[in-house]
Order: C-alpha cells, then structure tokens, then sequence
C-alpha cells in the first residue's frame, strides 16, 4: 500500500499510518481465501510460495485472493 501510495501520489507514509486509517474506516485485517481459477492438486500447494496469508477487507467481508496457477504434471 506505501508503494502505492507513493507511485500514484508521490507520497510517503508509514504502514503504521495506514492501518490507522483503514481501521477508522472499519475495515479489518484477516486470513484471506485462496480461491483457484484451475482446480488445484495437492502437489500444485508448495508452488504457492510468496502467497499472503492475510488481507484487508471491510468488517464482515472476508478478504480473497484470487491466483492463476497451472496444474502440475
């Protein structure tokens, strides 16, 4: 988010800054789903390295990430 911050505005913030901000707007920080646009194996989830676990939705809403990955062999 303060890369995008800075990238779009040309400003600088904390992270800290930020997640004041979100909270007072009522959002919250949780695990986010992982939903697949292919079916997904068991030997396709260590290639899922680098994937973050948790996002930030507004309260009520579970956050979701959605990941385009290729069926192993």
């Amino acid at each position: 988010m303060a890369i995008f911050l800075w990238d779009e505005f040309r400003t600088t913030t904390t992270t800290s800054n930020i997640r004041r901000a979100l909270v007072a707007k009522g959002w919250t920080n949780k695990t986010a789903q992982q939903n697949a646009k292919e079916h997904e194996s068991g030997c396709d989830k260590d290639k899922r390295a680098g994937f973050r676990r948790t996002g930030w939705s507004p309260s009520g809403v579970a956050p979701l990430q959605v990941s385009q990955f290729h069926s192993g062999q």
